[in-house]
């Protein structure tokens, strides 16, 4: 009498590609620079400071911060994809929600600290607050981005790039040769 193994999805219902990584990886990066450009354009204006001063921090920050957190991200890439490979196996959203909403946490801690700066005066200050957010936001919305494509294009053979990218296309034009 022989049991029925169950299906790769039933193992693995959250299973995912290294293609999946980099998609979150860049969602995450893009929603960071989104927020961190928005908070500089709206403490510039709020701050009365005039157009052009705030363009140009706009523009400094977008360089400065965006070649950073790139690095940053690019450094914690393997992290999030040890993460998910660790939670694969988990059904439940939370879990995963909750999970790497404390890889963003912990990365935005970890960045204030690596910049050298006094963590627990920042945090009483208020100052690191918003970068704690900003990443633990990102980091989440990276991940629900790659969720979202893994489930639509994965479920779907006909969609699925890991299945599509296996063709071999000169094996696919002598089988097309073959039938003419």
């Amino acid at each position: 009498m022989s049991t029925a193994r169950p299906s790769p999805s039933e193992r693995a219902p959250m299973a995912f590609t290294c293609e999946d990584v980099g998609r979150g990886a860049f969602a995450a990066w893009t929603t960071f620079m989104a927020i961190l450009l928005a908070v500089i354009a709206t403490s510039g204006l709020l701050g009365r400071a005039d157009l052009p001063m705030t363009l140009v921090g706009l523009g400094y920050v977008a360089i400065i911060g965006g070649v950073i957190s790139a690095i940053v991200t690019v450094l914690l890439s393997p992290i999030a994809w040890l993460l998910g490979s660790l939670l694969r196996s988990i059904r439940q959203l939370s879990v995963h929600v909750v999970a790497f909403a404390l890889l963003g946490a912990g990365t935005g801690a970890g960045v204030l600290l690596l910049s050298g700066t006094d963590l627990v005066a920042m945090i009483f200050a208020g100052w690191a607050w918003p970068v704690i957010v900003a990443t633990t936001i990102s980091v989440v919305a990276g991940w629900a981005w790659a969720v979202r494509h893994a489930r639509r294009y994965h479920a779907d053979p006909a969609t699925d790039r890991r299945a599509l990218t296996r063709t071999d296309d000169d094996a696919a034009f002598e089988d097309h040769a073959l039938e003419d």
